[in-house]
């Protein structure tokens, strides 16, 4: 519907340019948001385990979540075939290839891995398969943490390979579209996880999963709405083109759809410790929303850009997307550096959460050498 709303349809290419035709054009990015969907089921079906169910002695998984990991199994093979047929579906689409040869394992072969926007497919495959072999020999809490870390870098993996408009901005579009993806990854996988909890027979600790899902949230919708600000300064050059462009208004029609996320969070969640029919109902309008939310993401990143482009001028300013150093002395050999801004990120969060973990082993009285 994004597509269609924006005129991001199918157009017959002139004569002599090849195409792949409407139905490629179309399954490529409704493949990938049903590639992003299922890796979200696949967390959320992880954090059941890890935030909401207690554990058995030894750290050992309990018979329930032994259910969720079966769950998360079953799904994570089907994570790894979707992300298959997006990426074939994606490069015969770059390629202009006839829809016949869709199913051509020398095409796949011999042009897949040589794409970045395709690669990252293949790699997301490979890391389901690989959390699906993981879980099927796990038995404890530890080991289903490991995995949930593992998917979460996985559904990140397209957002890697995200491009700005313009060289200029090509270290910024990576970084924004790197926490985009982890903070609605774990908003609405933490979501349909809580939902999974709430909606069982036999509800255990409903106040603690509500107040726990709350706090992920929170930390969750800033980094979506921070992420999102500064991944939407890469693409735009002005504030009007929000609503005088396809592209911005989809990132409108994201923005209300998540405010109305919020405000029917807030609303909910009193109703949800008192253990309300409708409360849950909520939840479900809720995970529609974020859904709808990450349907249009799939539909902005296949719909151009308003900003005008800082066109590469050098071969390497085409291959990294980054502007051309100046000539190699050896003083700037030694001396010079640049920093990178997803590392300096990845590195600060990771600083403070184990700032975080010594001052509570502290609080709690634990010594070490």
């Amino acid at each position: 519907v994004s597509l269609k709303l924006t005129d991001n349809w199918w157009q017959q290419s002139p004569v002599g340019i090849p195409d792949a035709g409407p139905t490629i054009y179309t399954l490529s990015p409704v493949a990938e948001y049903l590639t992003a969907f299922a890796g979200i089921l696949v967390l959320a079906n992880l954090l059941v385990i890890i935030l909401f169910l207690p554990t058995e002695a030894k750290n050992l998984l309990s018979p329930v979540a032994i259910k969720y990991k079966k769950k998360a199994i079953g799904i994570a093979w089907i994570w790894s075939a979707l992300a298959i047929v997006a990426a074939q579906s994606l490069l015969i689409n770059i390629l202009g290839i006839s829809a016949t040869r869709f199913f051509s394992v020398e095409i796949f072969i011999t042009y897949a891995w040589e794409l970045t926007v395709v690669r990252a497919l293949i790699l997301t495959a490979v890391a389901a398969i690989s959390i699906a072999i993981m879980l099927m020999f796990t038995k404890t809490i530890s080991t289903i943490g490991f995995a949930t870390v593992v998917a979460l870098v996985a559904a990140t993996f397209s957002a890697l390979t995200a491009h700005a408009a313009g060289v200029s901005g090509h270290a910024l579009a990576t970084v924004s579209g790197f926490f985009h993806v982890i903070g609605i990854s774990v908003w609405l996988a933490g979501l349909i996880a809580l939902l999974k909890h709430l909606s069982a027979p036999k509800v255990i600790f409903r106040k603690l999963a509500v107040e726990r899902f709350g706090m992920l949230a929170t930390v969750a919708l800033l980094v979506v709405l921070v992420s999102g600000v500064a991944n939407s300064l890469t693409r735009i050059d002005q504030i009007s083109q929000l609503w005088s462009s396809n592209y911005g208004n989809l990132i409108l029609a994201k923005l209300t759809l998540t405010i109305t996320a919020v405000v029917l969070a807030k609303f909910a969640r009193s109703r949800l410790i008192s253990e309300t029919t409708g409360s849950v109902r909520i939840l479900m309008l809720e995970v529609f929303l974020l859904g709808a939310v990450l349907a249009i993401s799939s539909a902005a990143a296949n719909t151009a850009f308003p900003k005008t482009a800082a066109t590469a001028t050098t071969l390497i300013e085409q291959l990294t997307g980054y502007p051309e150093p100046a000539q190699l002395q050896w003083a700037s050999a030694f001396f010079s550096f640049s920093l990178d801004p997803l590392t300096i990120t990845v590195g600060f969060f990771a600083l403070l959460i184990y700032l975080l973990g010594v001052a509570r082993l502290v609080r709690r009285g634990d010594k070490w050498s």
